[in-house]
């Protein structure tokens, strides 16, 4: 048995329903670090706090705009205010370990700082889960508010000169740690992202009542997952009512114009739990547009697959190594429209495909990327000294 360390967790917006990938992947970290460590979880949220949390101590602190679309201009701020106040926020505790789960390649440097006020002795691991942000064309709104930070805070240039701050990087696909190692980190895990086996499980509930097929999407509706091309490709199929689109959405801005702009055959919801959602779809799309801006390997995308449902998205690196197209799903060209429509219809038209490739999906999460496993690379990376 290794030694037991004092280890502090950085956050984002920790706290129940886990369903977004950086809350679940830190929860579950947390949690299975805290069997063998004093885990300590410290971090931003829309205010002030502390709580217990699945038996963790949380500490949160008030980032500006938290639930605002023009928050990632100011999120830095937030990371500053959290820095000058960590030493008082954490009392006596001080880390031996600071194990970052701040998203992107470059909260590096934010985490670095806190290191370096807090416990300059401390081995900083930095966990990535998302691409580096690459220039691309946007509406002039979204642009601003979506595409510029990440441009800053989220860049090539500025993950090379952070990721050089940590000791280690564990990185959620194989594709974002070969990006790390490029970008020069000096050592690189793959691994650290998984998926609730029993939560998100196969149920069998009967025959689904009569109506059209459904075709679902659960997440954001940020430009870069592609909620545009799908309602191009499946809009004019639901109004013929060839099919049910069904949109689980997060609040946010983009969602409430979504609301406004649907026509017939489109449903728009709130929070639900996912694998009710996925459970009650016959096929689940995905049609993300670009690598960056979301999960390396997308929650939903994992969480769908667990449920043994069929998954259409698109050809991108890491998504690429979990669906193997015409065997644990399907894929098409990322912004193509008609490409997604046509696949929509022939998989709505083959039901016998749709379950082997759902059940195909089930057995490969299952095996690849349970908790205990998708774990074990953070697990050594903490254990390391130096």
């Amino acid at each position: 048995m290794s030694a037991r360390r004092r280890v502090v967790v950085l956050v984002n917006d920790f706290g129940p329903p886990w369903d977004e990938a950086g809350k679940n992947n830190a929860r579950e970290a947390a949690r299975r670090l805290a069997r063998h460590h004093d885990v300590v979880c410290l971090g931003l949220g829309e205010r002030d706090a502390e709580e217990t949390i699945d038996g963790l101590r949380v500490i949160r602190s008030a980032s500006p705009l938290y639930r605002s679309r023009w928050k990632r201009l100011l999120y830095a701020l937030g990371y500053a205010r959290l820095i000058c106040r960590a030493r008082g926020l954490l009392g006596d505790f001080r880390p031996e370990r600071i194990v970052c789960f701040w998203e992107t390649a470059t909260t590096a440097l934010p985490a670095a700082w806190l290191r370096s006020v807090l416990a300059p002795e401390a081995r900083l691991i930095q966990v990535v889960w998302t691409d580096s942000y690459a220039l691309q064309a946007a509406p002039a709104g979204i642009w601003l508010t979506e595409h510029l930070p990440n441009l800053l805070f989220n860049g090539e240039l500025a993950t090379g000169i952070a990721i050089r701050r940590v000791d280690c990087v564990v990185a959620t696909s194989r594709y974002l740690a070969g990006r790390m190692r490029v970008a020069g980190a000096r050592q690189v895990f793959a691994g650290g992202h998984g998926v609730d086996l029993e939560r998100f499980a196969p149920v069998d509930s009967g025959p689904r009542s009569e109506g059209p097929p459904v075709v679902g999407y659960l997440g954001h509706a940020t430009h870069a997952k592609g909620l545009e091309v799908l309602l191009e490709a499946a809009g004019p199929l639901a109004e013929r009512g060839e099919l049910e689109l069904r949109l689980a959405l997060s609040d946010s801005p983009e969602a409430e114009a979504l609301r406004r702009s649907v026509g017939r055959g489109v449903r728009i919801e709130g929070y639900c739990d996912p694998g009710v959602f996925f459970r009650g779809c016959d096929l689940l799309v995905f049609p993300r547009v670009s690598s960056y801006g979301t999960a390396s390997y997308p929650n939903a995308i994992l969480e769908a697959m667990a449920c043994g449902r069929c998954v259409l998205t698109t050809r991108q690196p890491a998504i690429e190594e979990l669906v193997r197209d015409g065997e644990t799903g399907a894929l098409v060209p990322p912004g193509d429209a008609g490409a997604l429509r046509q696949a929509i219809s022939e998989l709505l038209g083959d039901a016998a495909l749709r379950e082997g490739m759902g059940g195909a999906a089930r057995e490969w999460v299952a095996r690849e990327l349970g908790w205990e496993r998708a774990l074990q690379p953070l697990e050594a990376a903490l254990e390391q000294d130096g």
